[in-house]
């Protein structure tokens, strides 16, 4: 089953606490070994999620969609969306 890393940080503090992205990105890589999901592309930076249109988040949905990935991991479920229309657009991609 073919799937996508989502790792993000929104600020500086959220970097050096314990949410790196090199963190996020490690356990989502082990996640994904255990449930013997193909990692086809990671998607990893700084971006608020408070707000929609998020540029990262469009096009890791917009990869999602063409390359009819299965699975999207994640750290946690607010590293991916803290906003309505995101979450929104989250469920539309079932």
């Amino acid at each position: 089953m073919k799937a996508v890393i989502y790792a993000r940080v929104s600020t500086k503090e959220q970097e050096e606490h314990g949410y790196s992205i090199p963190s996020q990105v490690r356990l989502c890589r082990t996640k994904a070994h255990d449930l013997k999901l193909k990692i086809e592309k990671e998607f990893a930076g700084n971006e608020s999620a408070f707000r929609p249109g998020r540029k990262m988040f469009n096009e890791m949905r917009n990869y999602v969609v063409e390359n009819n990935i299965e699975h999207i991991v994640c750290y946690s479920s607010d590293r991916l969306s803290r906003n309505d229309h995101d979450t929104l657009a989250i469920k539309e991609l079932r």
